[in-house]
């Protein structure tokens, strides 16, 4: 058998404490091992029922500032998943449980690092089940407003991006990678969150 097709979780329970970027709300951060074909979870502890959601295109609720996943029916949410969930992908981690007891991941310095440290320690096991690979084989477009997404087939996983902002000191950038977890480790994950000042 392949080993590199097969899923993975967590060695070990690890824990992170911090604030939320958004809420600014102390927040502690588990993240558990999980079983085959589990995928990647959020549980709010801090919520009376403690209800779990699966990360899925299909649970987000809100991309305004953050990704964000949730119930708009009963009224609870997760907010700014996105360094958390490039971290998780790019440590190669299938199926995890993360416990918060609060609306938000711990916004740690602004970037992915400390997440890709926290899984580091945690170390990596193999499971039994294979991974299941979803393969672009066409191109695919998509248009929101200014936005634009293009995926095309690849042998690999490049990523090419231009942001257009209108304030001076951000303006217009563009980057192109061949993304693997050493670049993404290099020059992606230390990527920090940017706001603006009152008035700035």
């Amino acid at each position: 058998m392949d080993w590199t097709d097969l899923q993975q979780t967590i060695a070990k329970t690890v824990t992170y404490t911090g604030i939320g970027l958004h809420t600014g709300e102390d927040v502690k951060m588990t993240c558990l091992p999980a079983p085959e074909d589990t995928g990647i979870c959020f549980r709010r502890v801090d919520l009376p029922q403690k209800p779990m959601i699966k990360v899925s295109p299909m649970n987000i609720v809100s991309t305004k500032r953050c990704t964000s996943i949730g119930s708009i029916e009963e009224n609870w949410y997760i907010h700014t998943i996105e360094h958390l969930m490039a971290a998780i992908s790019m440590t190669g981690i299938d199926n995890l449980i993360v416990e918060l007891d609060a609306g938000e991941p711990p916004v740690t310095d602004g970037s992915a690092v400390v997440f890709m440290d926290l899984f580091k320690e945690a170390g990596l096991i193999k499971q039994s089940k294979k991974r299941r690979v979803i393969k672009i084989t066409e191109p695919i477009f998509v248009r929101d407003n200014d936005a634009t997404l293009v995926a095309l087939p690849y042998d690999g996983l490049r990523i090419s991006y231009t942001l257009s902002y209108n304030h001076p000191v951000i303006g217009t950038q563009y980057v192109d990678y061949e993304i693997n977890s050493e670049v993404f480790l290099k020059e992606i994950a230390p990527a920090r969150t940017f706001g603006f000042c009152p008035g700035g």
